[in-house]
């Protein structure tokens, strides 16, 4: 579909449908992001002590953590840091306390969560629309009009309703969608297809999946067809191999891109390399056992997000670690940059048939069975050979059973009916000693 159509005769209705008015807000934050950091600072504090106020009067939650602070005075990072940290788990205990009883027009999300520590969270339409905008404007850096053709390297949901709604948004965004959850050689050959016809402008996907596109084209000696502006890799650690497999693979310039699903994107790689923060949307700190490192120093990423009314995250703990670049980029924006994150490892799981299967393939599944009320608090799949899988879980004794029923289901139809599962209940899932928390480990991996 040509891309002016798309934007104008399906995303724009779609969105503004929706309330989320992502044209004006996207103008906005072009303008913004060449303010100088003082001014982006003046901004976010405006916007948090709106935020601030409104959760003080109206969130059960903060009306008792907020109830001996003085909201109106907070300025600096050093005032945020009077207000308790949110942790995940905090916000699942207080999911009912932390919602905007009077909120309307807002959308339910559920993310697996990159730690394993699935949640729920609503949205209003301005905080979508904000965060979709910053999507837009990250895109541009990397040369992408809005509703450009997407080739998208992604989950696919197995039930068929969230199949059928996932297919009409790719069709109003201008995307193609190539399952992570399932492939092979022969899958491969149909993506590389598929892809000729389509001919996207840019590529974008898991980390892990465009590798295994790219490894497929320079295996067989294969070249696209076309010649695509960019490649945004998403979701797991771009390292500096994978850049230079897919520039060679792709024969395209590559952009790094850092988000997740409960308060949408955080940061896009600009045309000189910097992570650039999307500090309109939300304030991000680096912390250590909850006091802030030097600057320039890992840490904990803590973001709060300042346009959700309907459940305001203040000061959430996302578990990824990262650090905050102090040096200012070349590129002439005045946006924070955020260094390398680190936290996030997907091994792919494959089967005896050598079909395989993105780490995202069993988040999808965790994310299920929250919406199904089977609450999992936390979780690591462990793959010890083609057969035989090891499940750790932070799960609640009284779903136990259900949980175990319908991962087996699921993952029997699709992996193998072969696949075998020993659940062991565990109270917390370790990290590594590199700091990341391998939510999927597969034999072949390790």
């Amino acid at each position: 579909m040509l891309p002016f159509i798309c934007k104008y005769f399906f995303y724009y209705p779609a969105v503004l449908l929706k309330r989320q008015h992502v044209p004006r807000y996207l103008g906005e934050l072009k303008e913004s992001q060449w303010y100088d950091s003082r001014a982006l600072e003046q901004l976010q504090f405006r916007k948090l002590a709106l935020l601030l106020g409104h959760a003080k009067s109206n969130i059960p939650y903060y009306q008792k953590i907020l109830k001996n602070i003085d909201t109106e005075s907070v300025s600096s990072l050093r005032d945020l840091q009077q207000i308790p940290i949110l942790t995940k788990e905090l916000l699942k205990e207080n999911f009912n306390q932390l919602l905007y009883p009077e909120a309307k027009g807002i959308v339910k999300k559920t993310t697996g969560g990159s730690t394993g520590n699935p949640v729920t969270i609503y949205k209003t339409g301005i905080s979508d629309g904000a965060a979709n905008a910053a999507y837009w404007r990250g895109y541009e850096w990397a040369g992408v009009k809005m509703c450009d053709r997407q080739a998208r390297f992604w989950g696919i949901p197995h039930h068929k309703a969230a199949r059928r709604m996932v297919r009409l948004t790719d069709l109003i965004v201008n995307r193609m969608r190539f399952s992570a959850f399932s492939y092979d050689e022969t899958i491969m050959e149909d993506y590389y297809n598929k892809i000729n016809c389509f001919q996207p402008e840019y590529l974008y996907g898991y980390v892990s999946m465009l590798e295994a596109f790219g490894k497929y084209l320079l295996k067989n000696n294969l070249k696209m067809k076309f010649q695509p502006i960019s490649v945004i890799a998403t979701s797991e650690v771009l390292t500096e191999p994978h850049r230079r497999l897919f520039e060679n693979a792709f024969h395209c310039k590559v952009f790094n891109e850092y988000g997740c699903g409960e308060v949408g994107t955080i940061a896009h790689e600009c045309e000189r390399g910097a992570m650039h923060i999307s500090a309109e949307n939300l304030i991000v700190e680096i912390l250590r056992d909850g006091k802030p490192v030097p600057e320039g120093q890992t840490g904990d990423i803590v973001v709060t997000e300042l346009n959700n009314a309907a459940m305001p995250l203040i000061r959430y703990n996302l578990k990824d670690i990262g650090f905050l670049n102090p040096d200012i980029c070349s590129c002439g924006r005045g946006l924070p940059i955020l260094g390398k994150v680190m936290g996030r490892a997907y091994d792919t799981i494959r089967n005896k048939e050598g079909k395989a299967f993105h780490g995202e393939y069993f988040m999808y599944i965790f994310e299920e069975l929250q919406n199904m009320g089977i609450r999992v608090a936390a979780f690591q799949v462990i793959q010890k050979d083609y057969e035989n899988f090891v499940i750790k879980a932070v799960a609640d004794e009284k779903l136990r059973n259900a949980m175990e029923d319908y991962i087996a289901v699921r993952v029997r139809n699709s992996y193998g009916s072969y696949a075998e599962f020993k659940f062991e209940y565990v109270s917390e899932v370790r990290r590594e000693h590199s700091g990341k928390i391998r939510l999927i480990k597969s034999f072949s991996d390790c």
